[in-house]
């Protein structure tokens, strides 16, 4: 099947509704019916002005965080402007790509 992949960026310290950002579009894309998300906090990472942000081991706060969400063509376009909507600003990426399941299920 055809798709698209968005990959999302932000910090674990950037809030949205009273949640950590990544864990509100997690919740929000279950909520538009994506097909399958994944959240990764990183160690390091830059944001769009070049900032580095790294992940202290004390306080934990500004991991980098990546959200990649699978879906079909009209559930990518339902979620970006559903986002449009939101008060808050995200840098994405949208790739073309396959998908589908190999291997059995298990009973």
């Amino acid at each position: 099947m055809k798709g698209f992949q968005l990959t999302f960026f932000t910090e674990q310290s950037t809030q949205y509704q009273h949640l950590p950002l990544g864990e509100w579009l997690m919740d929000f894309a279950k909520r538009e019916g994506v097909l399958g998300a994944t959240l990764v906090s990183g160690t390091e990472g830059l944001d769009h002005l070049g900032h580095l942000h790294v992940a202290h081991f004390l306080s934990g706060a500004d991991h980098p965080v990546m959200v990649t969400i699978s879906t079909d063509e009209d559930g990518c376009s339902k979620l970006l402007d559903a986002l449009a909507k939101e008060s808050i600003s995200l840098s994405y990426l949208k790739l073309p790509i396959e998908y589908g399941r190999v291997g059995r299920a298990k009973n």
